[in-house]
């Protein structure tokens, strides 16, 4: 595609934005799980259908399945899901039969059906439920779970009073390599793992449990190991953790009149969030939009269930799929960031939550947001269609997009906050469309140049 220069005046120009979206009518591009769409599990065929499934974060329907799943996975269901940005793959944690491999499914997709799984045994299951109830993603793609009920494997390490043995551990999936979290006084944790977090600084994993329908406590173990320290106690049996950017601690639980909660990660102080939808089994922040994806439980309302909530316990319907337990969820956001940024006089950092929300096809709102702490320079904003194959230097600053792909640049002013508008017209040929914009920075005699990370969305 030939490039398209913008003509600017002395602020962000939107008027030529139109000439932007019309040249990208047929250029839809499609990650593994659809950029910005929730992809969430679901365990116990008696119940209904198991697997894993994908859905629009706004727009209601029923989930889309993923075909040809492999393993326990097909037959007893996931757990827990992650998606890992930095392939595209969905990591999917077993409630396995008894007896049976405790796996971590490492999953490609063709389109939505599985093109190959590779799985790690994490253990092998006692009596009741071997499960990974939750996990987490370091910044290296390592993995972080917890397991329960096993009765082998190296994370067989703390005795519960009813449901068998389990431990936290850190699994490397190219290695295959499972090491345990060491807790120096694990004998004083005798309730099940149910729901699991990182902090952002990656230091402490939240390990959070169910104790009785109306107790549950989140225990902060460091992640190099040593001793749990209780962070609070909430009103009901938890299900799951997330944390959102200020480091705090969000929790449902199977508690169907309190089933949200706000946990202050520094003080533990837990505050219950009044919501109308019952009992919840996962959660998970979205960066993009400062709310939340959220599956309910048996006795939500309705029952197993995919919302999407806000902060303040406002629940959005988006399916009632019938289908079985609902149960871990993520999001492949978009907007998302790509890779870092190169300081001049300034440092440059896209704004998170997007005050401008999701790139909805329709959305005549739409915009991103770039803040500079610092001396701020003027600088130009470069439109591309895909990220550089590996990231390179230019002008000493770093580069993560494709430059041979570039069709447009708008003018940035000299101010701390710039706002590019980036007005979504209501074309459904536009669904799939992918752009990513990177800034560049004029410098100072030491470093003339500066850059933004790069930042990605695809029109929803």
């Amino acid at each position: 595609m030939q490039a398209r220069p913008f003509a600017t005046r002395t602020s962000v120009a939107s008027c030529t934005l139109a000439v932007l979206f019309s040249a990208l009518i047929g250029t839809a591009v499609y990650a593994q799980v659809p950029d910005g769409h929730y992809v969430f599990g679901a365990f116990s065929p008696s119940r209904g259908d198991v697997g894993i499934f994908t859905a629009h974060p706004r727009t209601p329907g029923t989930p889309t399945a993923i075909a040809n799943m492999q393993g326990d996975l097909r037959t007893s269901g996931a757990s827990c899901i992650l998606y890992r940005r930095s392939d595209g793959a969905i990591l999917a944690g077993e409630r396995a039969p008894v007896g049976a491999s405790v796996d971590l499914h490492v999953i490609w997709l063709n389109g939505s059906s599985v093109l190959y799984d590779a799985s790690i045994s994490v253990g092998t299951g006692g009596s009741c439920c071997g499960e990974i109830p939750q996990m987490a993603m370091l910044s290296d793609d390592r993995v972080v779970v917890a397991v329960t009920d096993v009765s082998a494997g190296p994370l067989k390490n703390i005795l519960t009073t009813s449901y068998g043995w389990q431990g936290l551990g850190i699994v490397d999936t190219t290695s295959g390599l499972v090491t345990s979290i060491p807790i120096t006084n694990g004998t004083q944790i005798v309730d099940v793992f149910n729901g699991l977090a990182l902090s952002p600084d990656e230091t402490t994993v939240y390990a959070a449990t169910y104790v009785s329908s109306t107790v549950g406590d989140i225990w902060a173990v460091p992640i190099k190991g040593g001793a749990a320290t209780k962070l609070a106690t909430v009103g009901g049996g938890i299900s799951n953790l997330t944390v959102d950017a200020n480091g705090d601690v969000w929790v449902t639980t199977l508690n169907s009149v309190k089933a949200f909660y706000k946990v202050d990660a520094k003080t533990g102080t837990a505050t219950a969030v009044t919501q109308l939808n019952g009992s919840l089994n996962a959660l998970v922040y979205d960066e993009v939009t400062g709310n939340f994806a959220v599956l309910s439980a048996n006795s939500g309302m309705p029952a197993r269930s995919l919302f999407w909530m806000e902060p303040n316990g406002t629940d959005h319907l988006l399916s009632s799929p019938n289908f079985a337990i609902l149960s871990g969820i993520d999001i492949n956001p978009s907007p998302e960031i790509v890779g870092f940024e190169t300081p001049a006089t300034a440092s440059y950092a896209w704004v998170l939550p997007n005050p401008d929300e999701l790139p909805l096809v329709g959305n005549q709102n739409f915009g991103l947001t770039i803040s500079a702490t610092g001396i701020s320079r003027p600088g130009w904003s470069f439109f591309c269609l895909d990220r550089a194959k590996t990231p390179f230097q230019l002008l000493g600053v770093d580069v993560f997009v494709d430059l041979t792909t570039y069709f447009a640049q708008v003018a940035l002013p000299l101010a701390p906050v710039n706002r590019i508008p980036l007005p979504l017209p209501n074309d459904s040929n536009l669904v799939g469309a992918r752009i990513l914009l990177q800034n560049f920075y004029v410098g100072d005699s030491v470093k003339p140049f500066g850059a933004s990370p790069a930042i990605e969305f695809s029109v929803l």
